[in-house]
């Protein structure tokens, strides 16, 4: 029997969460970022419930907790350094740092 307030259940929660309003949270994060940056807030997103999973306190609130991380994560995206900067020799172009993390080359 798995415990209600375990990893797995809450991880269960976050899933449940996820497939229920999946395109609410998509339309959430469009709304506020870049298209081209969309995919990446939404996977990060992903990630980022289920690593912290077990710090969900109410399960019952795990809808209002994605939310909150997908709205953490758009902050994030939203206060990076715009400098972009060819690399030498090359065609990739830097997209800058946003608070500490390098974001994913274009």
């Amino acid at each position: 029997m798995t415990n209600p307030g375990g990893r797995e259940a809450k991880a269960e929660r976050v899933a449940k969460a996820l497939r229920d309003h999946g395109n609410e949270l998509e339309a959430f994060v469009r709304a506020r970022v870049p298209s081209a940056d969309g995919g990446d807030v939404l996977q990060t997103a992903a990630i980022r419930a289920f690593e912290k999973a077990e710090a969900l306190q109410d399960p019952a609130r795990v809808l209002p907790w994605r939310y909150r991380l997908h709205r953490n994560i758009v902050t994030d995206v939203g206060s990076c350094d715009p400098v972009s900067s060819e690399l030498p020799g090359s065609q990739v172009k830097s997209r800058g740092q946003c608070r500490g993390q390098v974001l994913p080359f274009v």
